[in-house]
Protein backbone atom coordinates (compact mmCIF):
# COMPACT_ATOMS: atom_id res chain seq x y z
CA UNK A 1 0.00 0.00 0.00
CA UNK A 2 1.54 3.26 -1.17
CA UNK A 3 1.01 6.72 0.39
CA UNK A 4 -2.44 8.25 -0.04
CA UNK A 5 -1.56 10.95 -2.60
CA UNK A 6 0.99 8.92 -4.57
CA UNK A 7 -0.14 8.53 -8.19
CA UNK A 8 2.91 7.78 -10.35
CA UNK A 9 3.18 8.46 -13.21
CA UNK A 10 0.10 10.69 -13.40
CA UNK A 11 -3.12 9.95 -11.46
CA UNK A 12 -2.96 6.17 -10.95
CA UNK A 13 -4.38 4.35 -7.94
CA UNK A 14 -3.55 0.70 -8.68
CA UNK A 15 -0.38 -0.88 -10.13
CA UNK A 16 -0.09 -4.34 -11.72
CA UNK A 17 3.03 -6.29 -12.67
CA UNK A 18 3.92 -5.97 -16.36
CA UNK A 19 3.67 -9.27 -18.25
CA UNK A 20 5.08 -9.43 -21.75
CA UNK A 21 4.35 -12.29 -24.15
CA UNK A 22 7.59 -13.61 -25.65
CA UNK A 23 5.87 -15.04 -28.73
CA UNK A 24 4.41 -11.71 -29.90
CA UNK A 25 5.92 -10.32 -33.09
CA UNK A 26 7.78 -7.01 -32.98
CA UNK A 27 5.04 -5.39 -35.09
CA UNK A 28 2.41 -6.34 -32.47
CA UNK A 29 4.47 -5.50 -29.39
CA UNK A 30 2.86 -3.06 -26.95
CA UNK A 31 3.85 0.58 -26.74
CA UNK A 32 5.65 1.19 -23.45
CA UNK A 33 7.10 4.20 -21.69
CA UNK A 34 10.45 3.76 -19.96
CA UNK A 35 11.31 5.63 -16.75
CA UNK A 36 14.81 5.94 -15.36
CA UNK A 37 16.62 7.88 -12.66
CA UNK A 38 19.69 9.74 -13.85
CA UNK A 39 22.97 8.79 -12.25
CA UNK A 40 25.11 11.37 -10.55
CA UNK A 41 26.66 13.93 -12.92
CA UNK A 42 24.81 12.39 -15.89
CA UNK A 43 23.08 14.81 -18.26
CA UNK A 44 20.07 14.25 -20.49
CA UNK A 45 22.32 14.83 -23.52
CA UNK A 46 24.52 11.89 -22.49
CA UNK A 47 21.51 9.61 -22.07
CA UNK A 48 20.08 10.76 -25.41
CA UNK A 49 23.40 10.02 -27.13
CA UNK A 50 23.55 6.50 -25.70
CA UNK A 51 19.96 5.68 -26.57
CA UNK A 52 20.37 7.06 -30.10
CA UNK A 53 23.16 4.52 -30.52
CA UNK A 54 20.86 1.78 -29.20
CA UNK A 55 18.12 2.82 -31.64
CA UNK A 56 20.60 2.72 -34.53
CA UNK A 57 21.66 -0.83 -33.58
CA UNK A 58 18.02 -1.95 -33.40
CA UNK A 59 17.34 -0.41 -36.80
CA UNK A 60 20.25 -2.40 -38.30
CA UNK A 61 19.12 -5.63 -36.62
CA UNK A 62 15.37 -5.22 -37.28
CA UNK A 63 15.03 -3.03 -40.40
CA UNK A 64 11.38 -3.96 -41.04
CA UNK A 65 10.09 -2.62 -37.71
CA UNK A 66 12.78 -0.26 -36.42
CA UNK A 67 13.87 1.66 -39.49
CA UNK A 68 13.46 5.42 -38.88
CA UNK A 69 12.41 4.74 -35.28
CA UNK A 70 14.30 6.73 -32.66
CA UNK A 71 14.25 7.11 -28.89
CA UNK A 72 13.48 10.50 -27.36
CA UNK A 73 14.48 11.48 -23.84
CA UNK A 74 12.82 14.16 -21.74
CA UNK A 75 12.48 15.10 -18.12
CA UNK A 76 9.56 13.49 -16.30
CA UNK A 77 7.83 16.82 -15.58
CA UNK A 78 8.25 17.98 -19.19
CA UNK A 79 6.34 14.94 -20.41
CA UNK A 80 3.35 15.70 -18.19
CA UNK A 81 3.13 19.50 -18.18
CA UNK A 82 3.04 21.18 -21.55
CA UNK A 83 5.57 23.94 -22.26
CA UNK A 84 2.71 26.38 -22.72
CA UNK A 85 1.72 25.94 -19.05
CA UNK A 86 5.29 26.62 -17.90
CA UNK A 87 5.50 29.65 -20.17
CA UNK A 88 2.16 30.86 -18.83
CA UNK A 89 3.34 30.57 -15.22
CA UNK A 90 6.56 32.46 -15.95
CA UNK A 91 4.59 35.10 -17.84
CA UNK A 92 2.28 35.47 -14.84
CA UNK A 93 5.32 35.90 -12.61
CA UNK A 94 6.46 38.65 -14.97
CA UNK A 95 3.03 40.30 -14.82
CA UNK A 96 2.99 40.23 -11.01
CA UNK A 97 6.49 41.71 -11.03
CA UNK A 98 5.21 44.54 -13.21
CA UNK A 99 2.42 45.23 -10.74
CA UNK A 100 4.89 45.19 -7.83
CA UNK A 101 7.19 47.52 -9.77
CA UNK A 102 4.32 49.94 -10.38
CA UNK A 103 3.42 49.82 -6.68
CA UNK A 104 7.03 50.55 -5.73
CA UNK A 105 7.13 53.51 -8.11
CA UNK A 106 3.91 54.77 -6.52
CA UNK A 107 5.36 54.50 -3.02
CA UNK A 108 8.53 56.25 -4.17
CA UNK A 109 6.40 59.08 -5.60
CA UNK A 110 4.46 59.46 -2.38
CA UNK A 111 7.64 59.51 -0.30
CA UNK A 112 9.15 62.13 -2.59
CA UNK A 113 6.00 64.26 -2.20
CA UNK A 114 6.33 63.93 1.61
CA UNK A 115 9.97 64.91 1.29
CA UNK A 116 8.97 68.44 0.21
CA UNK A 117 6.81 68.84 3.30
CA UNK A 118 9.61 67.48 5.50
CA UNK A 119 12.43 69.57 4.01
CA UNK A 120 12.56 71.85 7.08
CA UNK A 121 12.59 68.85 9.45
CA UNK A 122 15.48 67.27 7.52
CA UNK A 123 17.35 70.59 7.44
CA UNK A 124 16.98 70.96 11.23
CA UNK A 125 18.26 67.40 11.75
CA UNK A 126 21.27 68.15 9.54
CA UNK A 127 21.89 71.45 11.36
CA UNK A 128 21.87 69.57 14.69
CA UNK A 129 24.59 67.21 13.46
CA UNK A 130 22.82 64.36 11.61
CA UNK A 131 24.99 62.99 8.78
CA UNK A 132 23.80 62.19 5.26
CA UNK A 133 24.07 58.48 6.06
CA UNK A 134 21.78 58.98 9.07
CA UNK A 135 19.12 60.69 6.92
CA UNK A 136 19.53 58.00 4.26
CA UNK A 137 19.12 55.28 6.87
CA UNK A 138 16.03 56.97 8.35
CA UNK A 139 14.20 57.02 5.00
CA UNK A 140 15.19 53.44 4.21
CA UNK A 141 13.86 52.32 7.62
CA UNK A 142 10.55 54.11 6.92
CA UNK A 143 10.44 52.38 3.53
CA UNK A 144 11.20 49.05 5.23
CA UNK A 145 8.30 49.52 7.66
CA UNK A 146 5.93 50.13 4.72
CA UNK A 147 7.29 47.15 2.78
CA UNK A 148 7.11 44.87 5.83
CA UNK A 149 3.50 45.85 6.55
CA UNK A 150 2.66 45.19 2.89
CA UNK A 151 4.54 41.88 2.95
CA UNK A 152 2.69 40.65 6.05
CA UNK A 153 -0.67 41.64 4.57
CA UNK A 154 0.35 40.00 1.29
CA UNK A 155 1.29 36.79 3.11
CA UNK A 156 -2.24 36.53 4.56
CA UNK A 157 -3.69 37.11 1.08
CA UNK A 158 -1.36 34.40 -0.29
CA UNK A 159 -2.73 31.80 2.13
CA UNK A 160 -6.29 32.48 0.91
CA UNK A 161 -5.17 32.84 -2.72
CA UNK A 162 -3.33 29.52 -2.75
CA UNK A 163 -6.47 27.75 -1.59
CA UNK A 164 -8.49 29.28 -4.45
CA UNK A 165 -5.72 28.61 -7.00
CA UNK A 166 -5.39 24.98 -5.89
CA UNK A 167 -9.13 24.36 -6.30
CA UNK A 168 -9.01 25.99 -9.74
CA UNK A 169 -5.94 24.21 -11.09
CA UNK A 170 -6.49 20.75 -9.55
CA UNK A 171 -9.05 19.56 -12.13
CA UNK A 172 -6.96 21.11 -14.94
CA UNK A 173 -3.58 19.66 -13.94
CA UNK A 174 -4.44 17.12 -11.22
CA UNK A 175 -0.99 15.51 -11.11
CA UNK A 176 -0.10 13.76 -7.87
CA UNK A 177 3.21 15.58 -7.42
CA UNK A 178 1.85 19.11 -8.00
CA UNK A 179 1.72 20.53 -4.48
CA UNK A 180 0.87 24.23 -4.19
CA UNK A 181 1.31 25.41 -0.60
CA UNK A 182 2.96 28.08 1.51
CA UNK A 183 6.26 26.73 2.84
CA UNK A 184 9.67 28.00 3.95
CA UNK A 185 10.63 28.79 0.34
CA UNK A 186 7.57 31.00 -0.08
CA UNK A 187 8.35 32.83 3.19
CA UNK A 188 11.94 33.35 2.03
CA UNK A 189 10.67 34.63 -1.34
CA UNK A 190 8.34 37.09 0.42
CA UNK A 191 11.23 38.27 2.59
CA UNK A 192 13.37 38.89 -0.49
CA UNK A 193 10.47 40.78 -2.09
CA UNK A 194 10.07 42.94 1.03
CA UNK A 195 13.78 43.83 1.03
CA UNK A 196 13.77 44.44 -2.71
CA UNK A 197 10.66 46.63 -2.50
CA UNK A 198 12.19 48.54 0.41
CA UNK A 199 15.33 49.33 -1.57
CA UNK A 200 13.52 50.08 -4.85
CA UNK A 201 10.82 52.29 -3.31
CA UNK A 202 12.93 53.94 -0.65
CA UNK A 203 16.38 54.42 -2.10
CA UNK A 204 15.56 57.27 -4.47
CA UNK A 205 13.61 59.35 -1.87
CA UNK A 206 16.34 58.60 0.68
CA UNK A 207 19.06 59.85 -1.66
CA UNK A 208 17.03 63.00 -2.39
CA UNK A 209 16.49 63.58 1.35
CA UNK A 210 20.18 63.18 2.12
CA UNK A 211 20.98 65.88 -0.46
CA UNK A 212 18.69 68.56 1.01
CA UNK A 213 20.53 71.92 1.18
CA UNK A 214 20.26 73.05 4.81
CA UNK A 215 20.47 76.80 4.14
CA UNK A 216 18.01 76.84 1.23
CA UNK A 217 15.55 74.58 3.06
CA UNK A 218 15.51 76.83 6.16
CA UNK A 219 15.23 80.03 4.08
CA UNK A 220 12.44 78.62 1.81
CA UNK A 221 10.55 76.95 4.67
CA UNK A 222 7.79 79.57 4.86
CA UNK A 223 7.00 78.94 1.19
CA UNK A 224 7.00 75.15 1.43
CA UNK A 225 10.58 74.67 0.20
CA UNK A 226 9.90 76.27 -3.11
CA UNK A 227 13.43 75.67 -4.30
CA UNK A 228 13.13 71.93 -3.78
CA UNK A 229 9.66 71.54 -5.30
CA UNK A 230 10.28 72.04 -9.05
CA UNK A 231 13.23 69.63 -9.14
CA UNK A 232 11.31 66.93 -7.24
CA UNK A 233 8.25 67.60 -9.38
CA UNK A 234 10.23 66.68 -12.52
CA UNK A 235 11.44 63.50 -10.83
CA UNK A 236 7.89 62.57 -9.83
CA UNK A 237 6.61 63.19 -13.35
CA UNK A 238 9.34 60.90 -14.69
CA UNK A 239 8.27 58.16 -12.29
CA UNK A 240 4.64 58.56 -13.38
CA UNK A 241 5.69 58.16 -17.01
CA UNK A 242 7.35 54.88 -15.98
CA UNK A 243 4.13 53.78 -14.23
CA UNK A 244 2.01 54.54 -17.26
CA UNK A 245 4.43 52.72 -19.57
CA UNK A 246 4.44 49.59 -17.40
CA UNK A 247 0.64 49.66 -17.00
CA UNK A 248 0.14 50.13 -20.74
CA UNK A 249 2.40 47.17 -21.57
CA UNK A 250 0.69 44.94 -19.01
CA UNK A 251 -2.81 45.89 -20.18
CA UNK A 252 -1.94 45.22 -23.82
CA UNK A 253 -0.52 41.79 -22.98
CA UNK A 254 -3.65 41.07 -20.91
CA UNK A 255 -5.92 42.11 -23.77
CA UNK A 256 -3.98 39.95 -26.24
CA UNK A 257 -4.20 36.94 -23.95
CA UNK A 258 -7.94 37.43 -23.38
CA UNK A 259 -8.44 37.78 -27.13
CA UNK A 260 -6.53 34.53 -27.68
CA UNK A 261 -8.69 32.70 -25.13
CA UNK A 262 -11.85 34.07 -26.74
CA UNK A 263 -10.65 32.85 -30.15
CA UNK A 264 -10.07 29.36 -28.71
CA UNK A 265 -13.57 29.39 -27.18
CA UNK A 266 -15.12 30.45 -30.50
CA UNK A 267 -13.47 27.78 -32.71
CA UNK A 268 -15.80 26.14 -35.23
CA UNK A 269 -14.69 22.50 -35.26
CA UNK A 270 -16.81 21.59 -38.25
CA UNK A 271 -18.37 18.73 -36.28
CA UNK A 272 -21.08 18.46 -33.58
CA UNK A 273 -18.74 18.13 -30.58
CA UNK A 274 -21.49 19.27 -28.20
CA UNK A 275 -23.65 16.28 -29.24
CA UNK A 276 -20.99 13.60 -28.89
CA UNK A 277 -20.05 11.56 -25.83
CA UNK A 278 -16.90 9.46 -25.59
CA UNK A 279 -15.29 6.92 -23.29
CA UNK A 280 -12.06 4.94 -23.47
CA UNK A 281 -11.98 1.14 -23.72
CA UNK A 282 -8.75 -0.81 -23.30
CA UNK A 283 -8.61 -4.53 -24.10
CA UNK A 284 -6.25 -6.75 -22.05
CA UNK A 285 -3.76 -8.45 -24.35
CA UNK A 286 -3.97 -11.67 -22.36
CA UNK A 287 -7.68 -12.00 -23.27
CA UNK A 288 -7.47 -10.46 -26.75
CA UNK A 289 -3.97 -11.47 -27.91
CA UNK A 290 -4.37 -11.11 -31.70
CA UNK A 291 -5.23 -8.25 -34.01
CA UNK A 292 -8.23 -10.20 -35.34
CA UNK A 293 -9.72 -10.77 -31.86
CA UNK A 294 -9.45 -7.09 -30.98
CA UNK A 295 -10.88 -5.91 -34.30
CA UNK A 296 -13.85 -8.30 -34.03
CA UNK A 297 -14.61 -7.11 -30.49
CA UNK A 298 -14.53 -3.41 -31.41
CA UNK A 299 -16.60 -3.94 -34.57
CA UNK A 300 -19.28 -5.85 -32.65
CA UNK A 301 -19.27 -3.17 -29.94
CA UNK A 302 -19.74 -0.41 -32.53
CA UNK A 303 -22.63 -2.30 -34.18
CA UNK A 304 -24.44 -2.83 -30.87
CA UNK A 305 -23.94 0.77 -29.71
CA UNK A 306 -25.38 2.03 -32.98
CA UNK A 307 -28.61 0.16 -32.20
CA UNK A 308 -29.16 2.02 -28.89
CA UNK A 309 -32.35 4.14 -29.08
CA UNK A 310 -31.36 7.79 -29.41
CA UNK A 311 -27.92 7.11 -30.89
CA UNK A 312 -27.67 8.61 -34.40
CA UNK A 313 -24.10 7.45 -35.10
CA UNK A 314 -21.24 5.55 -33.44
CA UNK A 315 -17.58 4.93 -34.19
CA UNK A 316 -14.25 4.20 -32.57
CA UNK A 317 -11.14 6.39 -32.82
CA UNK A 318 -7.74 6.17 -31.18
CA UNK A 319 -7.98 9.73 -29.86
CA UNK A 320 -10.32 12.71 -29.50
CA UNK A 321 -10.36 15.34 -32.28
CA UNK A 322 -9.04 18.65 -30.96
CA UNK A 323 -6.75 16.87 -28.45
CA UNK A 324 -4.65 14.58 -30.70
CA UNK A 325 -1.00 14.62 -29.74
CA UNK A 326 0.19 11.49 -31.60
CA UNK A 327 2.34 12.26 -34.66
CA UNK A 328 4.56 10.23 -36.96
CA UNK A 329 6.83 11.14 -39.87
CA UNK A 330 5.65 10.23 -43.36
CA UNK A 331 6.91 10.41 -46.93
CA UNK A 332 4.81 10.81 -50.08
CA UNK A 333 5.40 8.73 -53.24
CA UNK A 334 8.92 7.98 -51.95
CA UNK A 335 9.80 11.63 -52.56
CA UNK A 336 12.87 12.45 -50.42
CA UNK A 337 11.70 16.08 -50.15
CA UNK A 338 8.68 14.96 -48.10
CA UNK A 339 10.47 12.59 -45.73
CA UNK A 340 10.40 13.17 -41.98
CA UNK A 341 7.31 15.39 -42.27
CA UNK A 342 5.42 14.85 -39.03
CA UNK A 343 1.62 14.65 -39.26
CA UNK A 344 -1.21 13.84 -36.83
CA UNK A 345 -2.56 10.27 -37.03
CA UNK A 346 -5.85 8.71 -35.94
CA UNK A 347 -6.83 5.04 -36.10
CA UNK A 348 -10.57 4.81 -36.84
CA UNK A 349 -13.43 2.49 -37.75
CA UNK A 350 -15.33 2.99 -41.04
CA UNK A 351 -18.14 4.95 -39.33
CA UNK A 352 -15.90 7.79 -38.11
CA UNK A 353 -17.21 10.29 -40.70
CA UNK A 354 -20.82 9.54 -39.73
CA UNK A 355 -20.21 10.33 -36.06
CA UNK A 356 -18.25 13.47 -37.00
CA UNK A 357 -21.01 14.47 -39.46
CA UNK A 358 -18.42 15.20 -42.17
CA UNK A 359 -18.52 14.41 -45.92
CA UNK A 360 -15.90 12.76 -48.11
CA UNK A 361 -14.22 15.45 -50.21
CA UNK A 362 -12.72 13.03 -52.75
CA UNK A 363 -12.58 9.27 -53.17
CA UNK A 364 -14.07 7.04 -50.49
CA UNK A 365 -13.84 6.33 -46.78
CA UNK A 366 -12.96 2.94 -45.23
CA UNK A 367 -15.13 -0.12 -45.74
CA UNK A 368 -15.32 -3.61 -44.23
CA UNK A 369 -13.08 -4.80 -47.09
CA UNK A 370 -10.11 -2.88 -45.65
CA UNK A 371 -8.83 -5.69 -43.45
CA UNK A 372 -5.54 -7.09 -42.23
CA UNK A 373 -4.00 -8.81 -45.26
CA UNK A 374 -5.71 -6.58 -47.83
CA UNK A 375 -4.04 -3.56 -49.45
CA UNK A 376 -2.91 -1.07 -46.76
CA UNK A 377 -4.95 2.10 -47.18
CA UNK A 378 -5.15 5.58 -45.71
CA UNK A 379 -7.54 8.54 -45.77
CA UNK A 380 -5.94 11.99 -45.62
CA UNK A 381 -7.32 15.42 -44.75
CA UNK A 382 -7.46 18.40 -47.07
CA UNK A 383 -4.43 20.13 -45.47
CA UNK A 384 -2.20 17.13 -46.14
CA UNK A 385 -3.51 16.84 -49.69
CA UNK A 386 -2.86 20.53 -50.40
CA UNK A 387 0.63 20.52 -48.87
CA UNK A 388 2.11 17.33 -50.34
CA UNK A 389 0.18 16.61 -53.54
CA UNK A 390 0.18 18.85 -56.60
CA UNK A 391 -2.31 16.58 -58.39
CA UNK A 392 -5.26 14.44 -57.23
CA UNK A 393 -3.98 12.42 -54.22
CA UNK A 394 -6.37 9.44 -54.52
CA UNK A 395 -4.37 6.43 -55.66
CA UNK A 396 -1.02 7.87 -54.60
CA UNK A 397 1.23 6.37 -51.92
CA UNK A 398 2.03 7.49 -48.38
CA UNK A 399 4.80 5.70 -46.48
CA UNK A 400 4.04 5.41 -42.76
CA UNK A 401 6.84 3.76 -40.81
CA UNK A 402 7.86 0.78 -42.96
CA UNK A 403 4.46 0.40 -44.67
CA UNK A 404 3.33 1.93 -47.97
CA UNK A 405 -0.35 2.86 -47.85
CA UNK A 406 -2.58 3.84 -50.76
CA UNK A 407 -4.62 7.02 -50.42
CA UNK A 408 -8.29 6.09 -50.98
CA UNK A 409 -10.00 9.32 -49.86
CA UNK A 410 -9.74 12.94 -48.78
CA UNK A 411 -11.81 14.37 -45.90
CA UNK A 412 -12.19 17.88 -44.41
CA UNK A 413 -9.78 19.24 -41.80
CA UNK A 414 -11.25 18.16 -38.45
CA UNK A 415 -8.78 19.47 -35.85
CA UNK A 416 -6.45 16.53 -35.50
CA UNK A 417 -3.98 18.56 -33.41
CA UNK A 418 -4.50 20.09 -29.99
CA UNK A 419 -6.30 23.40 -30.45
CA UNK A 420 -3.85 25.39 -28.32
CA UNK A 421 -0.90 24.69 -30.64
CA UNK A 422 0.05 26.37 -33.95
CA UNK A 423 -1.24 24.44 -36.96
CA UNK A 424 -3.81 22.55 -34.88
CA UNK A 425 -5.95 22.05 -37.97
CA UNK A 426 -2.98 21.06 -40.13
CA UNK A 427 -2.01 17.91 -42.04
CA UNK A 428 -3.31 14.62 -40.71
CA UNK A 429 -4.34 11.16 -41.83
CA UNK A 430 -6.59 8.29 -40.78
CA UNK A 431 -5.80 4.56 -40.89
CA UNK A 432 -8.36 1.74 -40.44
CA UNK A 433 -8.52 -0.08 -37.11
CA UNK A 434 -8.89 -3.39 -38.95
CA UNK A 435 -5.32 -3.02 -40.25
CA UNK A 436 -3.72 -2.07 -36.94
CA UNK A 437 -5.59 -3.82 -34.11
CA UNK A 438 -5.14 -1.14 -31.44
CA UNK A 439 -5.55 -2.26 -27.84
CA UNK A 440 -7.09 1.02 -26.65
CA UNK A 441 -9.82 2.98 -28.48
CA UNK A 442 -12.21 5.85 -27.79
CA UNK A 443 -15.88 5.02 -28.34
CA UNK A 444 -17.83 7.97 -29.81
CA UNK A 445 -21.63 8.18 -29.84
CA UNK A 446 -23.63 11.04 -31.34
CA UNK A 447 -27.18 11.87 -30.32
CA UNK A 448 -29.78 14.48 -31.27
CA UNK A 449 -30.34 15.17 -27.53
CA UNK A 450 -27.91 15.33 -24.62
CA UNK A 451 -25.54 12.41 -25.40
CA UNK A 452 -24.71 11.86 -21.71
CA UNK A 453 -28.15 10.26 -21.33
CA UNK A 454 -26.90 7.34 -23.43
CA UNK A 455 -24.02 6.48 -21.08
CA UNK A 456 -25.91 3.88 -18.92
CA UNK A 457 -26.96 1.99 -22.07
CA UNK A 458 -23.41 2.15 -23.45
CA UNK A 459 -22.12 0.62 -20.22
CA UNK A 460 -24.77 -2.10 -20.35
CA UNK A 461 -23.73 -3.06 -23.90
CA UNK A 462 -20.06 -3.25 -22.91
CA UNK A 463 -20.84 -5.34 -19.81
CA UNK A 464 -22.94 -7.76 -21.86
CA UNK A 465 -19.99 -8.35 -24.19
CA UNK A 466 -17.31 -8.62 -21.48
CA UNK A 467 -18.22 -8.06 -17.79
CA UNK A 468 -14.52 -7.58 -16.94
CA UNK A 469 -14.19 -4.43 -19.04
CA UNK A 470 -15.01 -0.88 -18.00
CA UNK A 471 -15.46 2.33 -19.95
CA UNK A 472 -13.10 5.04 -18.65
CA UNK A 473 -13.05 8.86 -18.73
CA UNK A 474 -16.60 9.26 -20.01
CA UNK A 475 -17.48 12.84 -20.95
CA UNK A 476 -18.97 15.03 -23.64
CA UNK A 477 -16.42 15.79 -26.35
CA UNK A 478 -16.90 19.57 -26.19
CA UNK A 479 -16.15 19.54 -22.45
CA UNK A 480 -12.99 17.47 -22.95
CA UNK A 481 -11.78 19.93 -25.59
CA UNK A 482 -12.68 22.87 -23.30
CA UNK A 483 -10.48 21.40 -20.56
CA UNK A 484 -7.46 21.59 -22.86
CA UNK A 485 -7.71 25.41 -22.95
CA UNK A 486 -9.18 25.98 -19.48
CA UNK A 487 -5.73 26.74 -18.08
CA UNK A 488 -5.41 29.62 -20.56
CA UNK A 489 -8.79 30.94 -19.46
CA UNK A 490 -7.51 30.99 -15.86
CA UNK A 491 -4.34 32.81 -16.98
CA UNK A 492 -6.41 35.27 -19.00
CA UNK A 493 -8.65 36.19 -16.06
CA UNK A 494 -5.66 36.58 -13.75
CA UNK A 495 -3.91 38.78 -16.29
CA UNK A 496 -6.99 40.96 -16.60
CA UNK A 497 -6.95 41.35 -12.82
CA UNK A 498 -3.26 42.27 -12.88
CA UNK A 499 -3.91 44.79 -15.65
CA UNK A 500 -6.78 46.35 -13.70
CA UNK A 501 -4.64 46.69 -10.56
CA UNK A 502 -1.82 48.23 -12.64
CA UNK A 503 -4.21 50.76 -14.21
CA UNK A 504 -5.61 51.64 -10.78
CA UNK A 505 -2.12 52.18 -9.37
CA UNK A 506 -1.08 54.26 -12.36
CA UNK A 507 -4.21 56.41 -11.93
CA UNK A 508 -3.29 57.01 -8.30
CA UNK A 509 0.22 57.96 -9.41
CA UNK A 510 -1.09 60.49 -11.94
CA UNK A 511 -3.45 61.95 -9.34
CA UNK A 512 -0.65 62.21 -6.76
CA UNK A 513 1.66 64.05 -9.14
CA UNK A 514 -1.09 66.45 -10.27
CA UNK A 515 -2.00 67.14 -6.64
CA UNK A 516 1.65 67.79 -5.80
CA UNK A 517 2.07 70.08 -8.81
CA UNK A 518 -1.05 72.08 -7.88
CA UNK A 519 0.12 72.53 -4.28
CA UNK A 520 3.55 73.66 -5.41
CA UNK A 521 2.12 76.20 -7.88
CA UNK A 522 -0.75 77.69 -5.87
CA UNK A 523 1.10 81.04 -5.69
CA UNK A 524 1.70 80.94 -9.46
CA UNK A 525 -2.01 80.20 -10.17
CA UNK A 526 -2.97 83.16 -7.97
CA UNK A 527 -0.67 85.49 -9.90
CA UNK A 528 -1.95 84.18 -13.27
CA UNK A 529 -5.60 84.66 -12.27
CA UNK A 530 -4.81 88.11 -10.85
CA UNK A 531 -3.40 89.01 -14.27
CA UNK A 532 -6.59 87.86 -16.05
CA UNK A 533 -6.35 84.06 -16.45
CA UNK A 534 -9.63 82.19 -15.99
CA UNK A 535 -10.24 78.96 -14.10
CA UNK A 536 -10.55 77.17 -17.47
CA UNK A 537 -7.11 78.48 -18.50
CA UNK A 538 -5.54 77.09 -15.34
CA UNK A 539 -7.29 73.72 -15.75
CA UNK A 540 -6.27 73.59 -19.42
CA UNK A 541 -2.64 74.22 -18.50
CA UNK A 542 -2.62 71.40 -15.92
CA UNK A 543 -4.43 68.94 -18.21
CA UNK A 544 -2.00 69.69 -21.05
CA UNK A 545 0.97 68.85 -18.82
CA UNK A 546 -0.69 65.61 -17.69
CA UNK A 547 -1.56 64.72 -21.29
CA UNK A 548 2.11 65.00 -22.24
CA UNK A 549 3.02 62.51 -19.47
CA UNK A 550 0.28 60.15 -20.63
CA UNK A 551 1.37 60.28 -24.26
CA UNK A 552 5.04 59.69 -23.43
CA UNK A 553 4.16 56.82 -21.06
CA UNK A 554 1.78 55.20 -23.57
CA UNK A 555 4.38 55.52 -26.32
CA UNK A 556 7.03 53.76 -24.25
CA UNK A 557 4.47 51.13 -23.16
CA UNK A 558 3.47 50.41 -26.77
CA UNK A 559 7.11 49.87 -27.70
Amino acid sequence: VLPEHFGFPEREHVWLPLRLALDVSRAESPELEAFARLGENVSLAQVQSELTTVAARLADEYPDTNRDVGIGVMRYQAGLIDDSVSRGLYTMLGAVSFVLLIACVNVANLMIARLVARSREIAVRRALGASRSTILRQFLVESFVLATAGGILGAFIVVAGVSVLTRTLEPLIGLWWVDIRVDAKVVLFVTVLVLGSCIFAGLLPALQASRVNVSNALIDAPRGSAGQGPRLGRLMRGLVVMEIALSCALLIVSAMLIKGVMKLDAIDFGMPVERMVTGEIELPRAVYPTTESRVLFFEELEARIREIPGATAAALMSDIPGTVGFRLPISVDHNPNTERQSVAILTVTPGFLDVLDAPVVDGRTFTTRDRLGSEPVVVINRSLADRFFEERPVGRTVRLGSTDRTVVGVVPDLYMGTIDEPGANGPGLYIPLAQTGNVSMQLFVRSAQDPVQLVPQMRDVLESMDPNLAMMDIARVDRIIARTVAIFDVFGRLFMGFGGVALFLASIGVYGVMSFAVQQRVREWGVRMALGATVQDVIRLMVRRTAVQLCVGLGIGLV
